[in-house]
């Protein structure tokens, strides 16, 4: 994490000035997780677990990986990472069914005592029916006007929604509009 620091003064006899500091603060061991932003039912995907060694000695690591996924091609079971190194392994895991949410565990134990562990929320998507699709429009009095919505083969029918707003004009769209804020 970086910080910056900003100091101003003013003297009684108006002088002035300034100093800027910044400070990086990181552990000297500690292990991350490289997940995608969302994972969909039915792919396969492969996680990153990275672990940081930024101690003075050589670490030979431990590793556990948790996942709500079946994993089809596990990680090592231990690392080692040089000293000032990163040390990156990889855990393929098959996202056999929709989760809203998946919680992924990754954690690193050096023989030496270091240790670290996070957990990771990935948010989910179902197969299927496209995340979204928009359209918008307009019908005036007397000028009908027809849409045609097509839903894909195998779609699974929870996740298809239609919303129809009708308005009684341009307010109610600035309102519509408004209200995700």
């Amino acid at each position: 994490t970086r910080f910056r620091f900003t100091a101003r003064g003013i003297t009684r006899d108006h002088k002035v000035g300034a100093v800027k500091q910044q400070a990086v603060v990181r552990k000297d061991f500690y292990a991350r997780l490289g997940t995608p932003r969302v994972l969909q039912e039915g792919n396969t995907v492969e996680l990153t677990g990275i672990v940081h060694n930024y101690t003075k000695a050589a670490q030979s690591v431990k590793l556990s990986f948790k996942s709500p996924y079946p994993v089809t091609r596990p990680a090592p079971g231990r690392v080692q990472v040089a000293a000032g190194e990163v040390a990156r392994v990889g855990v393929e895991i098959s996202v056999d069914r929709y989760r809203e949410e998946a919680a992924f565990e990754f954690e690193a134990l050096a023989e030496s005592g270091e240790q670290d562990g996070l957990v990771v929320k990935v948010p989910g998507r179902r197969r299927g029916a496209p995340f979204f699709e928009g359209r918008s429009g307009a019908v005036s009095a007397g000028n009908p006007r027809e849409e045609v919505f097509r839903v894909p083969e195998g779609a699974i029918r929870e996740t298809v929604v239609l919303k129809l707003d009708l308005d009684a004009g341009l307010h109610s769209a600035i309102v519509e509009g408004l209200e995700p804020l």
